[in-house]
């Protein structure tokens, strides 16, 4: 059995990261798998806002990383997100445009151990 998931985030700064404007942080949206008794996760996709965090993943790490256009914005009560792959290494086209309506946050007891793994 596998779960397809993606998550659009905004990339923070790794723990051990000095941060750099413009490069430590920015957002990104991956499509990824999960495999129950395989191999775990599988990344299938892993767009990026910053061109060079993109060019490093794809030479250093062979990671499907292509470069995107993408805008996140929070007002007080929802958070915006839009991704629209550019031509430059992106094996084929595609766009994304969410809309999260932020709510009351849950407590602890009301999430179970799935949730929270």
């Amino acid at each position: 059995m596998a779960r397809l998931g993606s998550v659009s985030c905004k990339r923070p700064p790794l723990a051990d990261d000095a941060p750099i404007p413009w490069i430590s942080s920015f957002p990104e949206t991956n499509v990824r798998t999960y495999v129950c008794g395989g191999r775990g996760l599988r990344f299938l996709s892993l767009d990026a806002d910053r061109v060079a965090a993109v060019a490093g993943a794809r030479t250093g790490f062979r990671l499907p990383y292509p470069w995107a256009r993408m805008r996140l914005t929070r007002n007080a009560s929802s958070v915006e997100y839009s991704s629209r792959r550019n031509g430059l290494m992106a094996v084929c086209p595609a766009r994304s445009e969410i809309e999260i309506e932020i709510g009351e946050p849950y407590a602890a007891e009301e999430l179970s151990a799935r949730d929270v793994s």
